[in-house]
């Protein structure tokens, strides 16, 4: 992924409030577009510019090709703010961030996330690297919220778990029962985006506790019944593979090596 600044120059007089209304609004929108990732965008007034560093997918993500609707009209709101359209600096690869997958389609893919990702929960199944939002068609609406919104209750169910402190049981059943309200949306999303895409989509149950690594060895998939149990891990997470459930999931954390 990469580190990139936004630029607003003022063109006319406005007062600040309406100008960070306004930048605010389009980072929000380019948020759910799948245009920047994460929630901490720090702005700052220098020489008579305001300045937003964010972190893309992709050094183009912020290419007005890939805008939706709503980040139209998010860039409008600027103008009437008196504040220009952004001018993109690329500043360079963020070290720190996973490597997004190269432009080609998939032979299946899978939404999956954890509280140490930031980065699109929408991954080639190939390479296991992340896909960029907007590469696909919108969810609904015009954009992504509804993927973004899953993520962060996925993750936020994860920080709590691997806390250990409070609500810690029902965190884990939010992430690992198919039953849950929180797998039911995100297999809910999971279909949506195979029907726009046309390629298999997976979606991740996270798996922890059990009663022996022999039962955890042979548990079958939550969803048919069936055996799904692969020879061996794939991409070092999925031990378990339900090709007609679209499930994917891990052997217990509390028993893998």
């Amino acid at each position: 992924m990469w580190v990139c600044e936004l630029q607003f120059d003022c063109y006319q007089d406005t007062r600040l409030a309406e100008a960070e209304q306004a930048i605010r609004q389009l980072l929000d929108s380019l948020r759910y577009n799948g245009q920047i990732i994460g929630r901490e965008f720090p702005t700052v007034i220098h020489q008579g510019w305001l300045t937003s560093r964010v972190v893309c997918p992709e050094q183009d993500s912020l290419h007005p090709r890939h805008y939706s609707r709503q980040v139209e009209l998010a860039v409008e709101q600027l103008h009437r703010a008196g504040l220009t359209s952004p001018r993109v600096n690329p500043r360079g690869p963020d070290l720190n961030s996973d490597t997004t997958d190269e432009a080609h389609t998939p032979r299946w893919q899978v939404l999956y996330t954890s509280y140490l990702h930031t980065c699109s929960p929408l991954r080639c199944g190939d390479h296991f690297a992340p896909i960029p939002l907007y590469r696909i068609p919108a969810v609904a609406n015009g954009d992504f919220k509804q993927v973004v919104k899953w993520q962060e209750d996925w993750e936020a169910c994860d920080q709590l778990q691997m806390n250990g402190s409070i609500l810690e049981h029902a965190a884990v059943q939010e992430i690992s029962a198919t039953t849950s309200l929180l797998s039911r949306r995100g297999r809910d999303l999971a279909k949506r985006i195979e029907y726009l895409t046309q390629v298999p989509t997976f979606y991740y149950l996270y798996r922890v506790g059990g009663d022996s690594l022999a039962a955890e060895q042979s548990r079958p998939c939550p969803g048919c019944g069936g055996d799904w149990r692969l020879d061996a891990p794939l991409h070092d997470i999925f031990d378990f593979f339900c090709e007609p459930c679209r499930l994917v999931s891990n052997l217990s954390w509390d028993f893998k090596d």
